[in-house]
């Protein structure tokens, strides 16, 4: 991780976290100067929830409900192969089990 810090004369420094702490040297004025430590921030409910965003009734189960990609049943016995492992994977599946590659619905691809 970096963080760009001013040294005192104000010019951005880039530096990287083994850094913090110590003494570095502006590339551009050469002057020297101490990177300070960032405070670590605690984890809490409340920065979760800001993480997440506010909750909007779009978000309920019966909207993503709505959203939700249907499966044909029927074919849910079908399998495909995985265009990176070649594993026989459901046709249902999205996400290869084996290697984790995304595999999208191709227009006209047969279900093998």
């Amino acid at each position: 991780m970096s963080l760009i810090e001013k040294c005192p004369n104000g010019h951005p420094v880039k530096v990287h976290e083994r850094h913090f702490g110590h003494r570095v040297r502006c590339p551009r004025c050469q002057t020297v100067f101490k990177v300070p430590v960032p405070a670590r921030r605690e984890l809490t409910e409340s920065s979760v929830l800001r993480i997440l965003g506010d909750y909007s009734p779009e978000d309920s189960e019966e909207a993503m409900a709505r959203r939700a990609v249907a499966i044909d049943w029927d074919s849910a016995d079908s399998t495909r192969r995985c265009p990176r492992c070649g594993a026989d994977v459901k046709a249902a599946f999205r996400i290869c089990p084996q290697c984790h590659v995304y595999m999208p619905d191709l227009p006209n691809a047969a279900a093998g």
